[in-house]
Formats: structure tokens, sequence, C-alpha cells
């Protein structure tokens, strides 16, 4: 009975389903910030995840054009808890500082797949 009880919640985690009681684990996000927000700010870069695509996913933008530093960053997803949440780190670039920035959104716990849309902003100085 054990062995089915392991195979199951194998299978769960390979086809990108989880148990109800994966919601527990507590490290599930419906919003990612880095910064400080200030109204003063505007924004300057928008990006969507859809529903489906493939988790995770790296996003990168550039500002060096604009010649403004990215200030504060912010990735929110619609998925309720019982469908677990994001998690997000910047894996090249400064907050605050730096023009360039690429971040890595994660669906959590371990899914596969985004189970709901994700939107990333980023704000820089007017």
């Amino acid at each position: 009975m054990v062995r089915r009880c392991e195979l199951f919640l194998v299978a769960c985690v390979l086809i990108g389903l989880r148990p109800t009681f994966g919601s527990l684990l507590g490290n599930e996000n419906l919003v990612v910030q880095f910064g400080t927000y200030d109204a003063m700010l505007q924004q300057c870069f928008f990006h969507k995840l859809y529903h489906g695509m493939i988790s995770p996913q790296s996003v990168t933008f550039n500002n060096a054009a604009a010649n403004k530093a990215i200030k504060f960053i912010s990735v929110e997803s619609n998925q309720g808890f019982d469908h677990g949440g994001i998690s997000a780190a910047i894996t090249s670039g400064t907050v605050g500082t730096g023009k360039v920035i690429t971040l890595q959104v994660n669906a959590t716990p371990s899914m596969l797949k985004f189970l709901n849309n994700v939107t990333i902003k980023m704000y820089c100085e007017k």
C-alpha cells in the first residue's frame, strides 16, 4: 500500500499535478518584489508568462538605451494557493543601479508548467 502511494505522488510530480496538501508547504507566493516601490517611478517593462508555459522561464530586460536604472520589480501571479504559487530570483544585474536585469521565474512547488498567467513589471527612474 505504501509503495502505491509513493508511485502516485511521483506520478503527480511528473505530470505537473500536486496533492492538495501541497499548499501547506509555505513556499507559495502570489507576488514577489525586488527593490522599494516609489510613486515617482515609471513602468518601463511589462512581460506576461502565460498559463501552460514550461517552468522555469528566464526574462531579461535591457534598459541601456534609456540610460535609466531599474529600481523596482514586481512579479505577480493570479493563481490561487490551491494551485501553488511562484518564486523568482535575479540571476544577473542589480536592482537600483542596473540597466540590464535577468529574472528566473518558477511555478512552485516544483511544477512543470505555469497554471495561470504571471506578469512581470519593472519600474525605472523618470
